[in-house]
Order: structure tokens, then sequence, then C-alpha cells
């Protein structure tokens, strides 16, 4: 969704868009719909395998042995399966005894010998790769052996970070109100599965206790970046996240801090309890900007040409007219790595551009932020609220 003019857009919060979506695997694989065939969100689009990585083992050292003696040592034919620490070659040895032995230091299948050399290869595994459709609705175009675009009917949260992977699952009501914190002992068995519906802020004892109940994600105003950070395992970094292999996925709506989820926002997911939502923890918050998302079908049929002509523009361009321009008096929300999450409201838009550390000049705002200071940053690093 793109705004006009000099504006930059805000996070989504809207019902009933016509929300379009191209799905595609990395690699060239197989189709498995057509156009016109209608999904859910669970629905795989395409699949392919990927074939695992190349080890060469050099057997030859291992055994102490000329290379051209190393086919006679081998135990496995080539395209036999290997398994993680198996014998692979041994020496005669002397009458039987003290034989060397060359174990595989990784599992798949012996793919090469070559008696020049005396090594061996062995191919990884192959890794399954399926590409599931996202939304409910249906296919109104292909890429042959890479994806489809599908096109549905649904309501979309956009958050300000997340992390995880796309998954499916109910939405559920877990606090009464906006600024409420999701804590670990809101977090029971009954909720496996579940996309949970927070409030205000989150953190890693909620988040862990969530992943040993099964959860699918989380959704929360905010959270501190050094529980984040803690829960994932690793630093976050925010040039691009959505790979991390962590469960729950996790979106943060409002940003790092005790941040309450936007009334829009609570509202829009609470109306919507008890549906089936997809969530993705996509994030990048520079260049070509991807925020993490929750999308919850519509009710009923998903069948585009029910909504009028005009709303598929609106849709695919801007989620509210009141989110046409960036202007003096507007509430924003900081998304830039070193401010995410704080919000202020614009006091003033410079007429030319700035220069900014880390080089490049920028069309620049300036932020009041609710704590009082001033800050001027890249246009480009503001959301409208």
């Amino acid at each position: 969704m793109k705004g006009r003019g000099t504006g930059h857009p805000g996070l989504a919060v809207a019902q009933r868009l016509v929300l379009r979506r191209w799905r595609r695997l990395p690699v060239r694989g197989e189709l498995l719909v057509d156009e016109g065939q209608s999904v859910a969100p669970d629905t795989v689009i395409a699949r392919a395998e990927r074939t695992g990585a190349l080890t060469p083992v050099n057997v030859a050292r291992s055994l102490d042995l000329p290379p051209h003696e190393v086919p006679a040592a081998l135990l496995k034919q080539v395209g036999d399966r290997i398994d993680r620490d198996e014998e692979i070659a041994r020496t005669a040895g002397f009458f039987g005894l003290f034989r060397s032995r060359c174990m595989a230091p990784v599992a798949g299948r012996l793919a090469s010998v070559s008696e020049r050399t005396g090594q061996i290869l062995i191919a990884g595994d192959t890794d399954p790769l399926e590409v599931n459709a996202f939304i409910a609705g249906t296919v109104v175009a292909v890429d042959p052996g890479r994806g489809a675009l599908i096109e549905g009917i649904g309501s979309l949260v956009q958050g300000v970070l997340g992390v995880g992977q796309e998954v499916v699952g109910p939405l559920v009501a877990v606090v009464g109100r906006r600024e409420a914190d999701l804590t670990a002992a809101m977090i029971g068995p009954e909720l496996s599965g579940a996309v949970l519906i927070g409030g205000g802020r989150t953190d890693r004892e909620a988040l862990q206790r969530a992943a040993e109940m099964n959860v699918a994600a989380v959704i929360a105003g905010g959270i501190e970046d050094e529980e984040l950070t803690a829960f994932i395992g690793s630093e976050l970094t925010l040039a691009i996240t959505g790979d991390e292999v962590v469960k729950p996925t996790v979106v943060i709506t409002g940003g790092f801090g005790p941040v309450p989820m936007e009334r829009s926002t609570f509202e829009l997911l609470n109306a919507h309890a008890g549906e089936l939502a997809s969530v993705s923890g996509r994030t990048r918050v520079r260049v070509g900007a991807v925020r993490p998302e929750i999308v919850i079908a519509a009710n009923g049929t998903a069948d585009a040409q029910s909504i009028p002509d005009g709303s598929r523009e609106k849709a695919e361009h801007e989620s509210d007219s009141d989110r046409a321009l960036l202007a003096v008096g507007r509430r924003v929300r900081l998304v830039g790595a070193d401010d995410l999450g704080l919000a202020g409201t614009v006091v003033g838009l410079a007429t030319d551009r700035r220069y900014f550390p880390g080089g490049g000049s920028y069309a620049a705002v300036e932020v009041r932020l609710e704590a009082g200071s001033r800050v001027t940053v890249p246009r480009a690093n503001v959301e409208l609220i």
C-alpha cells in the first residue's frame, strides 16, 4: 500500500480489503494450482526440493591409502544412503586386524568417488520446500514452476516489527484491555495452535511459555528489546526478519517498551476472535519496507467481484483516506532502527534534503516525541498513526 504525494503509509488496520499476494518458491519447482482455483490459507500452491550441500571427504588421507585404492575400500556404492557417523570405508588391515576406518561426517547419499584425488562427495539430504496460499481467496495469475498470485477479501493488521515464520491459527483474546500486559500465567495448554491477542507489553517468559504450549503466534503492543533478543537467542537485526526458526511467531504493533496496542488494532482483532488468522513475522524497516501482518479472511465468499470496482484500487494503494499526506500536526511513529516504536507529532517538514549519519541525503521531518524531545529523521522512517 502506498501513500500519495509526500506522504508515507501508516500501518494498515482495515476491514474488508481486496488483498493480493504473490506466493513464490525461491527455486523452480512444481505448481500445484490453476488459475481460477479457490484456496485456503494452508493450501500448498507450489512445491520443490532443494538439493543438499556437497561435503567432500578425503578418504585416502583418512585411511592413509593411495587415491586409486579408495574405491576398493569403500563400503558404499554411488547413490547409497549414508548416516552421520556411519562407517563408509575401511582398510583390509593385517590378517583382519589393525584396520583403519573412515566415518561419514554428515548424512546424505554418496554422490561421487574420485580415483585421482581419493575424495568422495556426500550430497546432503534434500530440503523440501513448500509455499502455501497464506490468504483465503482465488488464484488470479500463475508463474509456472514458481508460484501464483492469490486474491481474497479480508481484514488486515500490520505491525511495527515481528519475528518468526508464517503460521495460521484461530484468534484468541487473552486480555480485556489494550493496556493490559500478556503474561506467562495467562497461557495454558488450551491455547495450543492459537494466535493470541495481547494488549500492552509481553516478555520473554510469556513467549517461552507460549512455545511450551505450542501457541502459533503472539500479538502484543510492545516488548523490551532485550526480552525479544533473549527469546530468539541472537542479536535482533531490523534489516530483515522472518526467517528465524522460533515458535511462536511474534508481531509487535507498537514498538519497544511498555506500548499499549492502538485502539483500532485492538478492537479489530478482538472483533474477529475465534476466526482463522494468517500471521507473518517478516519485517524490513529500510528501503522496500516489509511489515509483519495479520490477515483475517472475510466471512462468506472470497470472490473479489463482490466488492465494488473502486475498492480494489483503494485496497492496493491506501487503506483509508485520512492516511493521505504527512503534515504538521499529524501523529506518527518512528520506524528507524535507532528509535523504533517511539511516537510523536510532526512539527516541521523540511523543504530541502538533509544529510544524515551513515551517508545519503533524504527528505526530512521534525517530530516532537511524547517525552518532549525533538528529533529530525528521514521521512521514510516515520509512519502515520
